[in-house]
């Protein structure tokens, strides 16, 4: 009967009751949502950490060479050369899978790669297909949602530099297909083989053939000297790709991380111990310790919400009491006639104490529901996040 009566005077006062209901879920929100927002984010960083076994870079941060090669954070710490993938390759002890991400297309990161990365991520097609030509492009599931393109499309590379008027331009690509849809920073990205990457860095480049247009051009050991205007090619077509070409020596074209996927955990030791006091300084990393350095470090962050969390819970239930002392000492008269009709009092405490219990349990219920809903629906956005 308690029960049935405290509900019904809820529902007799729908306004104040709901007032009660909001401000007990709006306390109780933000300390649920924070708890739960970071064990997401802590079980999806150490779960792309953990998958990632070995990352080679060159001397600086490790959170940032980590965080570049597991997240293509746009300033990477550095470069390597490609040389190093050689070496991992020819030591026996892992498969390197080199990353080259330091321009965007459409602001998505373009990531230079080969396709052992797509293995080793396994990542599969959704629709069109694999990567076969240089200035060929195949795009993450939300990029091209985002980019609105399709296989057949092309791609412009953004302009890196305004003021570099002899490097880097943007490149036309060839949008040949779309991965399959992974809830990772991989559905964000634009992945080309390494030597479209190199082109759009300025290593690589194609152009006019100077004999066919200047027939009286000199023959150089560098190449050819002439007068007449050669135009440069920013889209590779099956009719100009041979006129393509890169400069300087192939073994120090650069990459930005190196991932190395060693054939067992004593390969991944020995491949750690062979990075360890190089000459050139360059250096291995195990992401799933540096990524557990990166949580340790919200520690505090989590202490200081908890914390204010409680101070503004108490604030709220005090508040809530006060009301509840003064809606009982307005309700005096009411209570009064439940006695005069031979009701007992553990009645009338059991009516208060199922109102209160109500009202903290329906403030409760929605907390969890938006608090909880919240995360679950932001949660691609922490599986992508960058730091």
């Amino acid at each position: 009967m308690a029960l049935r009566l405290a509900w019904a005077y809820l529902r007799s006062s729908p306004g104040r009751t709901l007032i009660l209901v909001l401000c007990i879920a709006a306390t109780l929100t933000l300390p649920i949502a924070g708890a739960r927002f970071f064990v997401v984010l802590e079980r999806e960083m150490l779960a792309r950490a953990d998958g990632t076994p070995v990352v080679i870079g060159s001397p600086g941060s490790p959170a940032d060479l980590v965080l570049h090669a597991l997240y293509f954070a746009p300033s990477p710490p550095g470069e390597l050369p490609v040389s190093a993938a050689d070496e991992v390759r020819d030591s026996g002890l892992a498969r390197p899978v080199p990353v080259y991400a330091r321009f965007t297309a459409g602001g998505r990161p373009i990531v230079g790669t080969t396709l052992d990365y797509f293995d080793f991520r396994n990542i599969g097609l959704d629709r069109g297909a694999q990567l076969a030509r240089l200035g060929d492009c195949v795009l993450g599931w939300e990029a091209a949602r985002r980019l609105g393109v399709e296989p057949g499309d092309t791609l412009a590379s953004d302009p890196h530099d305004i003021f570099d008027l002899g490097g880097t331009f943007p490149i036309r690509l060839r949008v040949r297909g779309v991965l399959q849809r992974t809830r990772s920073p991989d559905d964000h990205a634009v992945f080309v083989d390494l030597s479209t990457a190199w082109i759009i860095a300025g290593i690589g480049h194609g152009h006019d053939d100077i004999a066919e247009i200047d027939p009286d051009a000199e023959r150089t050991d560098q190449g050819y000297r002439s007068g007449a205007q050669v135009r440069t090619h920013t889209m590779i077509t099956d009719e100009n790709i041979e006129s393509f070409h890169f400069h300087g020596d192939p073994d120090t074209f650069p990459l930005t991380a190196l991932i190395a996927v060693p054939n067992d955990d004593r390969a991944r030791a020995l491949l750690l111990a062979r990075f360890v006091s190089r000459a050139d300084g360059l250096q291995a990393l195990r992401p799933s310790l540096v990524v557990a350095d990166l949580v340790e470090m919200l520690v505090p962050v989590r202490r200081a919400l908890g914390g204010y969390s409680a101070v503004t819970a108490g604030v709220a239930l005090a508040l809530f009491w006060m009301i509840v002392a003064l809606t009982l000492r307005l309700r005096r008269s009411e209570f009064e006639t439940l006695h005069d009709l031979g009701c007992p009092r553990s009645t009338t405490a059991a009516i208060i104490a199922c109102e209160i219990a109500m009202v903290l349990g329906l403030g409760l219920l929605i907390a969890g529901v938006v608090s909880l809903g919240g995360v679950e629906l932001s949660r691609g956005w922490i599986r992508t996040m960058a730091a």
